[in-house]
Parts: structure tokens; C-alpha cells; sequence
């Protein structure tokens, strides 16, 4: 497994360091989301009828606050500390302690998974993903909608940032023909502007795809392919 691959590994140091993934494979209109962590995966549609937009969540956030994933931390023997949510104080989320009354023992750590963080493992952190399956409907209508796009970013984007405010913000560029580099972008950017507005010079990582939907075809993957072939035979 993960943790078995890491461990063995001498090139990596992962028994106090680790990091959230997700991956998505999609083959023609059919997409796999497998993330470990609180990397976040999210579908922009649009009603063809009304044309108001839609966000739809392809991931599922590993928070040590979410039932099932508390339910494993505390069969492990630790704890979930509630956090600060009080806005008039210094926000701080909830976290993962091996006891309450001396958290220097870690691992304070604000998710469940992730790869990595091997000396974890006995707090109940884990490497699993959870994998989920799609259908999109990118080249045509289904039901009245069409997938026009998704976005991934890591938990920096959505600290401050609704699922459907990001899907706005990209829909706009979408709209407008403008390319998903520059859109991602201008989400990136706006994450970041509110970072500042929230928590003044503190950020955490904003890191973001953005794929316009359909982004591969049967002819492009014909294509891709054959320049595959020929490049065997020459």
C-alpha cells in the first residue's frame, strides 16, 4: 500500500510530513475521483433552460469532524479537538490529538487523510482515498444541464470560498471564451485577495486546476494514439 511504498522509500521522509491528494481519471464521459485529504473536486453545470449555473461536489473532504472519519480516530484511542469558530477570535479548525491534555504529542493534524504522516497511522490517519464514480454530460444535455467544467484546489481555494462563488467566477471566463488558464488564474487570485481580507498576511497553499469540459475527445484520444504508433514504428 501507500504507507508500505513510503516507508521503503529512502528518498522520503514521510514519517512526520505528508500531503493531501486527489485524482481524477475521466475517459470520455465517464470520471473517477479518488482523493485522501481535503483537496476538493468540483463540477460547474448549467441549466440549458434558465442558464443559471450549478456547483456539484465530486470529492468528499476527509475532516476528522465528519462522522465516519471521527468514529475511526476515536476507535484508535485519539481525539478531535472542536477548534476556535468563534470569528471574533483567531480561527483555528478542528484537529486530530493523541490527548487533549498534551497536544505536543500531535498530530494536530486538520484532516483524516492523507499520504504520508506514517508516525500517524496509530492516531487513526489514513492513506485510503475514497473514490467516487461520474457520469458527466459534457457534449451534450442530460436532464436539462451540461457540465461545462471542473475545478480542483487544494484547501487554500476553499477556505474562504463557497463551491458555487468559484463555479461563478469560472462560468464568467467560460462565458466569455476566455482560456481555463486565465480563469483559473482569477480564481486563484481571488482566493488569495481573500486570505487577506479574512486573516490579513496568513494564507494557506493555493494551488488550482481548471479543465473546460469536453477536454478530451474520441478524435483527440485517435490522435494521441496514433502519433503513439507512429512513433514505435519510426
Amino acid at each position: 500500500g501507500t504507507h508500505t511504498f513510503l516507508a521503503l522509500n529512502p528518498a522520503i521522509d514521510a514519517t512526520q510530513s505528508g500531503a493531501c491528494a486527489l485524482a481524477l481519471l475521466l475517459h470520455g464521459d465517464r470520471l473517477w475521483v479518488a482523493g485522501a485529504g481535503d483537496c476538493r473536486a468540483v463540477l460547474g453545470a448549467v441549466n440549458e433552460k434558465t442558464g443559471e449555473l450549478s456547483a456539484i461536489r465530486l470529492s468528499l473532504d476527509h475532516k476528522p469532524t465528519d462522522p465516519d472519519e471521527l468514529a475511526r480516530i476515536t476507535a484508535a484511542g485519539a481525539v478531535v479537538w472542536e477548534g476556535v469558530a468563534d470569528p471574533k477570535e483567531r480561527y483555528e479548525p478542528p484537529r486530530v490529538y493523541r490527548d487533549l491534555q498534551n497536544r505536543q504529542l500531535g498530530p494536530g493534524l486538520a484532516m483524516s487523510r492523507c499520504l504520508g504522516d506514517l508516525d500517524d497511522s496509530d492516531a487513526g490517519i489514513s492513506p485510503t482515498p475514497t473514490v467516487r464514480y461520474w457520469d458527466l454530460c459534457s457534449d451534450g444535455v442530460r436532464n436539462g444541464r451540461r457540465d461545462l467544467f471542473i475545478i480542483i484546489a487544494s484547501d487554500g481555494v476553499w477556505e474562504h470560498l463557497q463551491d458555487h462563488e468559484a463555479v461563478e467566477l469560472i462560468g464568467r471566463f467560460h462565458a466569455a471564451g476566455q482560456s481555463a488558464r486565465v480563469a483559473c488564474t482569477n480564481l486563484m487570485a481571488h482566493a488569495a485577495l481573500r486570505w487577506r481580507r479574512e486573516e490579513g498576511n496568513y494564507r494557506d497553499d493555493i494551488t488550482a486546476i481548471c479543465a473546460y469540459l469536453p477536454c478530451v475527445t474520441e478524435q483527440s484520444e485517435m490522435a494521441t494514439l496514433e502519433a503513439a504508433l507512429g512513433a514505435e514504428k519510426s
